[in-house]
């Protein structure tokens, strides 16, 4: 376990190593907002602390509640910029009263150019129109996540561009580096595919030719007739282990994992360091 674990040590201690944090100090401080932690550890990759992030949601929050305030409003509206995640329904609404309040400010969406994944999540009775909005989910959606926050901090201060540039460019050689190891982790995993809860890795499930097989979602509890279902595509398909999203009422998932005989694994994907959320599921897939 020590000789499989020891590259994602060096990985994640190489993503956290500090960089030449030295942005022009006569530069006005700036301030961009973002919707969640994992948006803003990536907008920290680059700025290295020079710009004020803002991130409405925290780690332990559930965005498919989550409810915009007064305070998020004013937040963002404060904010030079605001990076949303894209296809996360509260944006929406965010978006749209920010845009009344103050029609100036910079909106980006970080999963622009993103291949989309539709199908998996359902807002009412839409669902093959909904596409799944885990975009940072993926090592390669990551880079252009990063190259889209690259382009909006240079807008927004033009003067360190060279700086904010070669922060960028040290995280894709970073992000490179951890994408083949995971690969080479996941290639020899004996099974390819893995029973979730609520479907947020569709992302990760296609950069690594895995099968993601869901239990659940908009908290809404199974069928009879799902349940055996999924019972029988986990058993075919030779499914090891289950992920559980924390924050989710997730009974009934975990009673089908003690039936089947699977390890049960709680997963962040909300978590600011989502290196060591890659780290858990990549060793959870291959043991």
């Amino acid at each position: 376990m020590k000789s499989a674990f020891f590259p994602f040590v060096i990985f994640l201690g190489l993503f956290l190593g500090a960089t030449s944090c030295k942005p022009d100090a006569t530069s006005m401080r700036k301030s961009i907002a973002v919707s969640l932690p994992p948006h803003a550890a990536i907008l920290n990759e680059i700025t290295c602390d020079s710009i004020d992030v803002v991130t409405l949601m925290h780690s332990n929050a559930n965005p498919e509640s989550f409810e915009v305030t007064v305070n998020d409003i004013r937040a963002v509206s404060d904010a030079d910029a605001y990076i949303k995640a894209g296809n996360l329904h509260f944006e929406q609404t965010l978006t749209q009263r920010i845009s009344q309040s103050n029609p100036d400010l910079l909106f980006v969406d970080a999963s622009e150019g993103i291949e989309l994944i539709y199908g998996t999540h359902s807002h009412g009775n839409h669902v093959h129109s909904v596409a799944d909005p885990h975009t940072w989910t993926s090592v390669p959606n990551i880079k252009i996540i990063a190259a889209n926050m690259l382009a909006v901090v240079i807008d927004v201060d033009p003067a360190n561009e060279g700086f904010y540039t070669a922060n960028y460019n040290r995280l894709v050689a970073r992000l490179d580096s951890i994408d083949s190891v995971l690969s080479s982790k996941l290639n020899k995993a004996d099974t390819k595919a893995f029973l979730i809860w609520h479907p947020s890795l569709s992302y990760f499930a296609r950069d690594y030719g895995l099968s993601q097989i869901a239990i659940g979602q908009d908290n809404k509890e199974m069928t009879p007739g799902q349940i055996r279902d999924t019972h029988n595509n986990a058993v075919e398909a030779g499914v090891k282990v289950m992920f559980i999203q924390q924050n989710f009422d997730a009974r009934q998932a975990e009673n089908i994992a003690k039936e089947l005989g699977i390890d049960v694994v709680q997963i962040n994907p909300l978590d600011s360091d989502f290196i060591h959320q890659f780290n858990i599921l990549a060793d959870a897939l291959s043991q």
